[in-house]
């Protein structure tokens, strides 16, 4: 993910410690649109479609793929304003 270059190490340190793995069923709704992102998902194995119900476009996404990196940018956010 490029953002990742833009991070200082204490940043990725602490990214990596809050890793964790999660397993889904097939056909399980990971997150529900317009739900707040709390997480980021990085897809290691399998894939999964991001779908907007308003819409019916959807996005597929697979192995080495990322998924709510939104995060990342507020952490970058947060992190330039506290300089």
């Amino acid at each position: 993910v490029r953002i990742f270059t833009l991070m200082d190490d204490d940043i990725l340190d602490a990214i990596c410690e809050r890793l964790r793995q999660k397993l889904y069923i097939e056909g399980s709704q990971i997150l529900r649109c317009g739900s707040v992102i709390e997480q980021m998902f990085f897809i290691v194995r399998g894939k999964l479609e991001v779908t907007w119900e308003e819409s019916g476009y959807s996005v597929p996404l697979s192995e080495g793929d990322v998924f709510g990196e939104e995060l990342l940018t507020w952490c970058l956010e947060q992190t330039s304003v506290d300089r």
